[in-house]
């Protein structure tokens, strides 16, 4: 078997069978190294698809807790401005009082 014989026969074959086969013994040795380099270039392949995939989740994580740490900086600060809100209103609700204090009436 020739290399586009071995091509044209493993373009659609199933990874286990051929795993299965090879360990069977039932590939001659002039293909059998054909075989492993076959189930080696799909291990290969497999595992570059796996790696990208890891980094784009990695990525989208990445991502999402960028917008997350940005949305509690911004929760802080408005919680920050309503703080300083509710301190300008006691002190115009108490206004009355503290007038007093300070000047002595009644």
């Amino acid at each position: 078997m020739n290399q586009l014989e071995f091509d044209r026969r493993f373009a659609n074959a199933d990874e286990q069978t051929v795993r299965n086969r090879l360990a069977a013994g039932e590939y001659k040795n002039t293909h059998d190294e054909m075989v492993r380099e076959w189930l080696r270039i799909k291990d290969t392949a497999r595992t570059s698809a796996d790696s990208a995939s890891a980094a784009a989740t990695a990525a989208e994580a990445n991502r999402i807790a960028s917008a997350a740490a940005r949305a509690q900086w911004s929760a802080a600060r408005f919680a920050m401005y309503a703080a300083i809100i509710a301190i300008v209103a006691i002190a115009i609700a108490t206004k009355d009082q503290i007038l007093g204090l300070i000047f002595g009436n009644p």
